[in-house]
């Protein structure tokens, strides 16, 4: 029974691929395509620029765990937008671009990859994104033929712990917390807060660093004075300061947690494309330089 289970999920996966006509994809969990959809009617194609489709998409917000937060990252913004110029302009009527995109976003404790995955279409001129997934967590290891990442459905409204949030000129569409529909020219006439927003994250962050590397750089100098007052010590206080010495032991683990916290931050940092390989190798180099 498991096995004709195993062999109809794949039959299911194939079935779909071979409709389906690929514009990107990354190994099995990652993908853009043109998607035959038998309940479209869509106004395809479609032309909207990259970078009015970048605007569009960073417009976009979610609430989850009682916070609302953007649903693409600029990376992924900046990675999907492209792909979708295209996808747009070449589908009929029926058919939407569906895709699957794995990003760094906010977990419990810091940033890790989630996935988020859905459908992209045009109807009565407006962006239509309907999503199955947003911010979820994925598991590498699972075999993709036996659970393939499907896109969205219209006919199925499913439950999930999100919520799209409607801002000035979009709306969910049939007060489904899954499906949201922009009106282009509206959007496209708001300033485009994404630059904006990336702007002031990199001046966070900048400051952030610069912080954090003042403040490592004094407790390495505190770390460094203490080392050398216990060398000044008399030897006949040797026995005294055996019994103090192991104070600056967690002092110095906690540096080395510190400093492993701060190269693993700057490391994500890189990887979602916030700052430079120029700039994540001048932090690392100052960070390492302070030990």
């Amino acid at each position: 029974m498991t096995r004709f289970i195993s062999c109809m999920f794949i039959v299911l996966f194939f079935n779909l691929s071979a409709h389906a006509s690929n514009l990107w994809h990354f190994k099995n969990e990652q993908y853009i395509r043109i998607d035959s959809s038998s309940h479209a009617n869509n106004n395809h194609p479609f032309t909207l620029s990259t970078e009015q489709l970048q605007h569009l998409l960073s417009s976009v917000y979610v609430m989850e765990n009682d916070d609302t937060v953007r649903v693409f990252t600029l990376a992924e913004v900046e990675h999907l937008a492209p792909y979708l110029h295209k996808g747009l302009s070449q589908a009929s009527s029926q058919q939407d671009i569906s895709f699957a995109l794995v990003g760094m976003h906010q977990g419990s404790l810091a940033r890790e990859n989630r996935l988020s995955s859905g459908r992209v279409f045009i109807q009565d001129n407006k962006l239509n994104l309907l999503f199955n997934r947003i911010h979820e967590k994925i598991d590498f290891s699972l075999d993709r033929r036996l659970h393939p990442i499907l896109p969205a459905q219209r006919q199925q409204k499913l439950a999930v712990d999100w919520t799209l949030t409607a801002e000035a000129g979009q709306e969910l569409v049939n007060q489904r917390q899954d499906w949201i529909a922009i009106d282009i020219e509206t959007v496209l006439k708001q300033p485009k807060l994404s630059t904006v927003t990336h702007a002031r994250q990199q001046q966070e962050i900048s400051s952030n660093l610069q912080n954090e590397q003042q403040n490592l750089q004094q407790q390495v100098s505190e770390l460094k004075q203490t080392v050398e007052e216990l060398k000044q010590q008399p030897v006949q206080n040797q026995a005294k300061q055996a019994v103090v010495a192991p104070a600056p032991a967690p002092s110095m683990n906690n540096d080395a947690e510190q400093i492993k916290k701060r190269l693993t931050t700057l490391k994500q940092l890189h990887n979602q494309g916030i700052i430079t390989d120029k700039e994540y190798q001048q932090k690392r180099q100052a960070i390492l330089n302070d030990i």
